[in-house]
């Protein structure tokens, strides 16, 4: 919304155009489904994923996928791309849209706060 709730972002050394080909990948790590983006705070980048280890998704959003696995949230150095730490638990899907967590990581006060 920016300060004056209008919409408008007045940050400075943004990028105005990308170089041809693009810009340079630092690192890349292999992820989980889901649907929720990374939350990036200083030297730290928050996801979260899902690790399926029995069922089918099926593509079709009405569908009631059952599946069982586990929910991930990963903490990755933004340098470097390594692991920092990690939390999972289990979590059986019985929903259409089984791929994984819908929401990125909230970061405050040194808490992550995630809802899958």
């Amino acid at each position: 919304m920016g300060p004056a709730r209008d919409g408008r972002w007045n940050e400075t050394g943004i990028v105005q155009k990308f170089p041809a080909g693009g810009p340079k990948k630092l690192w890349s790590t292999p992820i989980g489904g889901g649907y929720a983006g990374p939350a990036v705070v200083g030297d730290k980048v928050y996801v979260s994923d899902y690790q399926a280890t029995e069922g089918k998704l099926a593509n079709n959003p009405g569908a009631r996928n059952k599946r069982q696995g586990k929910e991930r949230i990963l903490c990755l150095d933004a340098k470097t791309g390594k692991e920092v730490w990690k939390y999972e638990y289990d979590c059986p899907y019985e929903v259409s849209y089984a791929a994984g967590p819908r929401c990125a990581p909230t970061v405050a006060g040194g808490k992550v706060y995630a809802l899958g």
